[in-house]
């Protein structure tokens, strides 16, 4: 693990393509990372919608609307920039 860090600092202070590649990666473990809250977020509003209790049906949609789709939309916007970074135009 640590010679995992070690080798990634010495690639982002390399050349201009060296520092996109790693930062390209970085944004794509960001993406996972996030990708995966997004899931857990789904995983929650089923089961409130299921378990159907008093407010678990506003409970729901409030983390369908304020957290489930805000973070799809940044799951969006950092792979994109991943991949300006990854495969930069010339």
């Amino acid at each position: 693990m640590a010679g995992d860090k070690s080798s990634a600092r010495s690639r982002a202070s390399g050349s201009d393509e060296g520092r996109g590649v790693y930062f390209a990666g970085e944004m794509e473990d960001l993406g996972r990372h996030l990708d995966v809250c997004h899931a857990l977020v789904a995983v929650c509003v089923e089961a409130l919608r299921s378990q159907n209790a008093d407010h678990d049906a506003e409970i729901a949609l409030v983390l369908q609307r304020a957290v489930g789709a805000r973070l799809s939309a940044q799951v969006e916007k950092v792979t994109a920039l991943a991949a300006r970074f990854k495969h930069p135009r010339p």
